[in-house]
């Protein structure tokens, strides 16, 4: 089986901004809940959006600029984001597009869709940062033989009854 790239479709790029948004509260309550034990209160308020900076960028901007390209959640669904050209985006290309997710979640949210409606299924923030996100299918060779087994046979020749 070759292995080929397609636009991600809505769909698959929903389910894994799900899978990624659980993933990135499971990592976060914890560390949170670690916090509250040791801060007093106004200490905790400016602790907490230092770590949750700090995870945002670790898990969302720094996973889709490394040699992964990919989140967890976008790994799972063989999701990658790539430039226009098919390569890795950098730290910098990585965490604009990230802000211009806050446009994308503008008036309901309207960026996201696009993605339905776009060429290449891109949604408000990765034309704005000329980035795709990918999705990685195996394509069967057409050269490939069906081999017809008739299963009666197969346990009649190796003595299975």
């Amino acid at each position: 089986m070759k292995r080929k790239w397609i636009y991600a479709g809505f769909w698959k790029r929903l389910c894994a901004a799900a899978w990624d948004i659980t993933i990135f509260f499971g990592i976060l309550f914890p560390l949170g809940y670690g916090l509250a034990a040791i801060l007093d209160e106004k200490s905790l308020y400016i602790a907490t959006g230092i770590l949750v900076l700090v995870v945002y960028l670790f898990y969302f901007v720094w996973m889709e600029s490394s040699p992964w390209q990919a989140t967890v959640g976008k790994k799972l669904f063989k999701l990658k984001v790539t430039d226009t050209e098919g390569r890795r985006i950098s730290f910098w290309r990585s965490l604009g597009r990230h802000l211009a997710m806050y446009f994308s979640n503008l008036f309901g949210g309207i960026g996201y869709l696009m993605c339905l409606w776009t060429d290449h299924q891109q949604c408000l923030h990765d034309t704005w940062t000329d980035c795709l996100v990918m999705e990685e299918i195996e394509e069967v060779e057409e050269n490939v033989e069906i081999m017809n087994i008739d299963i009666e046979e197969t346990k009649e020749h190796i003595g299975w009854h």
